[in-house]
């Protein structure tokens, strides 16, 4: 064959190289070139691939955590200190919260539960009803619920109560009252024992003016007519003498 390489195409000048390089009995040079540029290429697409799949995982699990509901607000505050105990302890979410197994735990410093009634789920919020005369000191709670995408969330927070130390001893003081009515009794009783011998006393009385009035009065009367029958005596008897006289 008499044509030249020049007038054929690139792609069958390369070809005829390397027929003549192959009857020559040499290896063309720029085969290495282009499979060691293919190598980097299918490794450059690994890589690529790689960190493709890490951001959509990486976004997935943001996405994720940020289905799951929040807790916005609580009555106690975390850290607040109260000077009056509280009557309950509610929580307020972000979103509605499900009916499913919600748990509201109060707990003192020693680890005892002050109450075990469930609490009560409301829309977005969850309470618990606590009972009068929580005790001074600082008191946990611990709460678990189950948010709207279904999956359980938890935490924990304290608050302190700080009530007076006067409000122990105002209890006490309804026992006192008692005393002032068994002194009414006594006071009652002792008029009816003063009257009981002014009653038995009366008769004795009463029979001593009788018997002393009777006797008294015939005598002074008995005493009477003598000095009167005396007088009139002496009075006949002194005009009789005078009678008498010349």
């Amino acid at each position: 064959m008499s044509l030249s390489t020049a007038t054929l195409p690139a792609s069958a000048a390369s070809a005829a190289s390397a027929a003549s390089a192959a009857q020559n009995g040499t290896t063309p040079h720029r085969a290495a070139p282009r499979r060691t540029a293919s190598r980097a290429a299918r490794g450059v697409r690994a890589l690529a691939t790689i960190a493709v799949a890490g951001l959509l995982g990486l976004t997935l699990h943001v996405s994720a955590a940020q289905a799951h509901d929040t807790l916005v607000s609580s009555a106690p505050a975390e850290g607040e200190t109260l000077t009056v105990a509280p009557t309950e302890v509610r929580l307020t979410f972000n979103n509605e919260i499900l009916d499913l197994n919600a748990a509201i735990v109060l707990t003192d410093p020693d680890g005892a539960v002050l109450t075990e009634e469930p609490p009560v789920v409301d829309g977005a919020d969850v309470a618990l009803p606590v009972p009068d005369g929580v005790p001074a000191g600082v008191w946990t709670v611990t709460w678990r619920v189950v948010s709207s995408d279904g999956h359980p969330i938890s935490g924990t927070y304290d608050f302190t109560v700080d009530t007076p130390a006067e409000a122990t001893t105002t209890p006490a003081q309804p026992t006192e009252t008692t005393e002032p009515t068994e002194a009414v009794t006594t006071d009652d009783a002792e008029p009816a024992a003063s009257d009981a011998p002014s009653e038995s006393a009366s008769p004795a009385d009463e029979d001593a003016d009788d018997g002393g009035s009777g006797p008294g009065e015939i005598i002074a009367f008995v005493a009477l007519a003598l000095a009167v029958i005396g007088v009139a005596a002496a009075l006949v008897v002194r005009r009789m003498r005078s009678g008498d006289r010349p």
